[in-house]
């Protein structure tokens, strides 16, 4: 009996590093691919000070189902082409309106993002949004 004992304890022990080991290697790509879509700036935290952050952080909770309505688009949106690329026999043009359904989404998504930091950076640069600062 002690010997088993020991040999289940010897066996949770390896499971345990081997699932420790494995959270490593994901939090590593994590970051790694953190870092790949902050780019070199090293993204909001480094670039901006706390009030321009706290805007954004702000702005970005602001009608969260918005923003999930979004994500939710994409990913039918996704999920279809998915079914298109699979389903035989296979359709190219529907594969490729598919496609195009995904491009529309994500650009739909990636709009909702950007108008929602321009706001953010108006407030935290004392605009009510309605100026131009130049830009445009």
């Amino acid at each position: 009996m002690k010997r088993r004992g020991m040999i289940l304890i010897w066996g949770v022990l390896g499971v345990s590093l081997l699932l420790n080991a494995a959270s490593v290697g994901v939090l590593m790509r994590l970051n790694t691919l953190r870092n790949m879509l902050n780019g070199e700036s090293g993204g909001l935290s480094s670039v901006f000070d706390d009030h321009t952050r706290a805007a954004v952080f702000s702005e970005m909770r602001r009608d969260p189902e918005a923003l999930r309505d979004g994500l939710e688009a994409l990913g039918q949106a996704r999920s279809e082409m998915f079914a298109a690329a699979a389903d035989r026999p296979y359709d190219r043009a529907r594969v490729e309106a598919a496609m195009a359904r995904v491009r529309d989404a994500t650009a739909a998504l990636q709009k909702e993002g950007q108008d929602r930091l321009i706001v953010a950076f108006d407030k935290a640069a004392g605009l009510d949004g309605t100026e131009d600062s130049g830009g445009n």
